[in-house]
């Protein structure tokens, strides 16, 4: 839900006249938009791996698979990190900063 704020009465009613003036008008493609068409994302653990850059929900799914939990994933090593498909050396090191390792 977004908040507009404004300064004063006088701001607010500003706000509240446009608002008013466009409540009719469709903004393809935004008039339509259906959040529930999201993919849904099932877990806590998947929402932090999405985090970290160059991890998508593809990915996230892969090391979960994998390692079972965020926190295996954390724990496992460079080369079985490496082992999952599409994790090089720039995604391990993202996650061995995590636990405060480098290796």
């Amino acid at each position: 839900m977004p908040v507009l704020r404004s300064i004063d009465a006088a701001g607010t009613a500003w706000l509240l006249a446009h608002m008013h003036e466009h409540a009719d008008e469709h903004m393809a493609p935004y008039h339509h938009y259906d959040s529930r068409a999201k993919r849904h994302i099932s877990s806590l653990d998947e929402r932090m791996l999405l985090q970290l850059r160059n991890v998508g929900p593809d990915m996230a799914k892969r090391l979960l698979n994998r390692f079972g939990s965020l926190v295996g994933v954390v724990n496992a090593g460079r080369d079985e990190l490496m082992s999952v498909e599409g994790v090089g050396r720039f995604i391990a090191g993202q996650i061995l900063l995590l636990r405060g390792g480098g290796k």
